[in-house]
């Protein structure tokens, strides 16, 4: 969620005198939903730190009022090792391995070192000011279809 979109360009743009998080990325969630449209059965896994605050609802709702049209997986978040010093991959790949989700995901985050996704190929860095970026859209349609976004039948 963080610096994917919840973002600083969504929190100053819509001049949010809240907390961080109640100020989404409208584009990026935009984004997100081109990709739904395209196939529905899309599915999204929360991996944020988000997921150990919020209740899926919460997260539905929160997302919904901003625009978003996707849907969460039934198991809708990663579950976090007890290990502080386990890295987010090892969360993921927990999560992947238990879905058997092994060929169709891709990872979307901010932050790739401290995550443990270096030189992972599937995931898809965003910047935390600005979050999805139209190039990260592309990068991300592409690891989940094999194909460009602009290649698609209509």
């Amino acid at each position: 969620m963080d610096g994917v979109l919840c973002t600083v360009r969504a929190h100053l743009a819509q001049k949010s005198d809240a907390v961080p998080i109640q100020a989404l990325d409208r584009e990026g969630i935009g984004l997100l939903n081109l990709i739904h449209e395209y196939d529905p059965e899309t599915r999204y896994v929360l991996s944020s730190t988000w997921r150990r605050h919020y209740e899926k609802d919460w997260m539905e709702n929160h997302l919904k009022s901003y625009g978003w049209t996707g849907q969460f997986h039934d198991d809708w978040r990663t579950k976090p090792f007890v290990k502080m010093s386990s890295q987010r991959i090892n969360e993921i790949e927990d999560w992947i391995e238990r879905n058997q989700q092994r060929d169709r995901y891709v990872i979307l985050d901010d932050i790739i070192y401290g995550n443990g996704f270096t030189g992972h190929e599937k995931v898809v860095q965003t910047h935390c000011d600005d979050g999805i970026s139209y190039q990260n859209f592309h990068q991300a349609f592409y690891i989940l279809h094999g194909i460009s976004w602009m290649d698609r039948k209509r």
